[in-house]
């Protein structure tokens, strides 16, 4: 799937789509776009809005959106800090910030309503979305979710402490230590290895290619900060719309046990297990994760 790319005030989104249907305008702060070729329109139906969560980009999605693209509009982020977004450095990147530069980019797009996907420390930005804006968030999909006590993780953790200094950031740049470090990480958090080397490699070609991609990521773990997600929990009672969470069975970094107790602190949640999986579900079982959410469409919608 080929990205296309939205300049919206400073930011310019990277994204993966199968729908398009605004048009830029002189008023509309949108500078520039490229969309594939025989989109579909979003005002047909609700889109899927997917967001991934660390170390990923937009690409982590591709063959789910393979397998739903034909039911539903999609459209997938690089969240400001990964992957082809680009953002001025001084712009903040915790939690709440990153929540409302995604609802830019979603009005950007005269996107009024969507469904929400996403995965790991994304489900964060979703839920502080939903908080937000209940308008905006028709359903929320949360898989494999760190939100709360399991947030930041271990593997995310020990990234965090790289990026605090500066010395040691451009250290493990210079010796390649750090791409190691991530593709090791992910792997590790895996029961399926279904991470392709190309799928791994667009999750670090930002990385490898741009000095400036190193220092929105460095910035955006610096910027996060989980106590947040501690906070908001105390409001997750609040969403009302269906919540749909799914865990892999031997997940070691959102267990399945602590999904099932996650899904009590919302009104209208179901749990959801995948046997033989781990941390990263849109790529260890793309078909089994897709079916779970037009099962889901299906029954609440």
């Amino acid at each position: 799937m080929r990205k296309s790319f939205l300049q919206v005030g400073k930011t310019r989104f990277a994204f993966i789509t199968t729908c398009y249907n605004s048009k830029p305008t002189a008023n509309s702060g949108i500078s520039s776009s490229t969309m594939d070729s025989g989109s579909k329109d979003f005002s047909k139906s609700i889109p899927l809005f997917f967001l991934h969560g660390f170390p990923t980009t937009s690409a982590l999605w591709s063959s789910v959106i393979s397998e739903l693209e034909n039911d539903f509009p999609c459209v997938a982020l690089d969240i400001p800090g990964f992957g082809d977004t680009t953002i001025p450095l001084d712009m903040e990147r915790d939690i709440e910030s990153n929540s409302e530069a995604i609802h830019r980019f979603a009005s950007a797009l005269s996107l009024e309503t969507a469904h929400i996907v996403a995965h790991g420390s994304g489900c964060a930005n979703a839920l502080a979305l939903a908080l937000q804006r209940p308008g905006f968030v028709k359903s929320l999909f949360l898989i494999n979710p760190q939100f709360g006590d399991n947030l930041p993780g271990l593997f995310m953790r020990s990234i965090k402490i790289i990026a605090k200094n500066n010395f040691s950031w451009n250290l493990a740049f210079k010796t390649k230590s750090i791409y190691f470090l991530l593709e090791k990480g992910l792997r590790k958090t895996m029961v399926r290895n279904e991470l392709s080397d190309q799928i791994m490699q667009e999750f670090l070609r930002p990385l490898k290619n741009s000095p400036s991609a190193r220092l929105r990521f460095q910035k955006f773990l610096n910027d996060f900060n989980p106590r947040l997600t501690s906070t908001l929990t105390g409001h997750l009672k609040k969403i009302k719309i269906p919540v749909t969470i799914v865990s892999g069975e031997n997940d070691k970094i959102s267990t399945s046990e602590w999904g099932s107790n996650f899904s009590k602190k919302f009104t209208n949640a179901r749990h959801h297990i995948i046997e033989n999986t781990g941390n990263v579900l849109p790529l260890e079982s793309p078909l089994q994760l897709s079916d779970i959410i037009l099962q889901s469409m299906d029954s609440v919608f």
